[in-house]
């Protein structure tokens, strides 16, 4: 898809890499939760304390290549996507939006605790 509009492979692979370092940042990833596992540390204050700079980096990697994109004139941004598009993409990715909110709304409460937690992993696999 961002070949199609112009970006190079390079800028794509880049912009995945750093995506995907990005997520380990992002509350509830598996290296969140065996670093919790392992050292005994709060589930809860540890996504308290990751949820900051992951979003901010996130916002940063958004402003990079929103400036990438019209440095090069890859992406005009004159094509919009249609709000059948967007419902079809959100109704997609629904079930995977709603499970980490579950989740740590179910520690931050009280209502999950480690031994519980396991039983509702499979809902993410």
């Amino acid at each position: 898809m961002m070949k199609q509009r112009g970006y190079s492979a390079a800028f794509t692979a880049a912009l995945l890499s750093v995506a995907g370092t990005l997520a380990l940042l992002m509350p509830l990833s598996i290296p969140f939760l065996v670093y919790a596992f392992i050292s005994g540390v709060s589930m809860r204050q540890l996504s308290m304390s990751g949820i900051v700079p992951a979003i901010i980096s996130a916002l940063a990697l958004v402003v990079v290549c929103i400036w990438h994109g019209k440095k090069t004139g890859c992406d005009s941004g004159t094509q919009r996507t249609s709000a059948r598009e967007i419902w079809a993409a959100f109704k997609d990715a629904g079930p995977a939006l709603v499970m980490p909110v579950i989740i740590v709304g179910g520690i931050w409460t009280g209502v999950f605790t480690r031994p519980r937690l396991p039983p509702w992993r499979w809902c993410t696999a």
